[in-house]
């Protein structure tokens, strides 16, 4: 496939969704010679993206995500071009070419606070983006430690948790279910979602005080909505 051909699927539906800065950016990074390869794949999933009158505004807030994710990636692992490639290519796989998400539904994210509980945030890069776009603020723990002493300040209408945590320099493979205990043990009262790499290592048992688990960006952005939905009418 010649260059243009891979390209002009890409440019077509970036012009669309973004400012000409912008799109410079992101033209210029793929074309690295580092990355150069992720651009096919860009353009296929962008071009099978179905853009209709429910998914067309979320579509948009992804994608934008999407360009959010990929600067803050470059500049970490500008040093690291492994890692770099590594990183893009698992961002863009996290972009779905269909969302069964409507824009209206999102509402109740606007002016939320979460607190993300994760070792390593930056494995969730697009996720937290989409998230901010869509009006919540985000507070970052890396511990359950520092959850719940960020619990304790302040409040906030919803967790996000990851499972497996190295916490002290130690892999503690329960650390999003000791958080869940705690809460429940001090009375509070926040809904959990799980977000985890592994969907089937999860412990149902353990997990079962959890609001929901989720481990693709669509499926955290509904339970997410669903979740502060019932938290505001009650």
């Amino acid at each position: 496939m010649a260059i243009i051909e891979t390209i002009e699927p890409v440019f077509r539906f970036l012009e669309i969704i973004t400012t000409w800065p912008v799109i410079f950016f992101i033209v210029v990074l793929l074309f690295r010679k580092e990355i150069h390869a992720i651009m096919p794949e860009l353009a296929q999933r962008l071009k099978k993206i179905t853009i209709g009158q429910n998914s067309a505004e979320f579509t948009d807030v992804r994608l934008k995500a999407l360009i959010d994710a990929i600067k803050t990636t470059t500049e970490e692992y500008k040093d690291d071009p492994e890692e770099l490639v590594y990183s893009v290519k698992d961002l863009i796989k996290k972009v779905p070419e269909v969302s069964s998400i409507a824009p209206e539904n999102t509402a109740s994210l606007s002016g939320s606070s979460i607190l993300w509980v994760d070792d390593k945030p930056m494995n969730n890069v697009y996720e937290t983006s989409i998230l901010k776009r869509l009006g919540a603020s985000i507070i970052f723990a890396r511990s359950t430690e520092e959850a719940l002493k960020f619990l304790n300040q302040d409040t906030y209408d919803l967790i996000i948790s990851d499972i497996l945590r190295v916490e002290e320099g130690t892999e503690n493979h329960d650390a999003g279910y000791e958080l869940l205990d705690e809460l429940h043990h001090q009375k509070m009262s926040i809904p959990l979602v799980f977000y985890t790499g592994n969907i089937t290592w999860v412990n149902s048992h353990k997990s079962k005080r959890a609001y929901a688990v989720a481990n693709m960006p669509d499926d955290l952005i509904k339970y997410a909505v669903n979740a502060l939905k019932i938290r505001k009418k009650s």
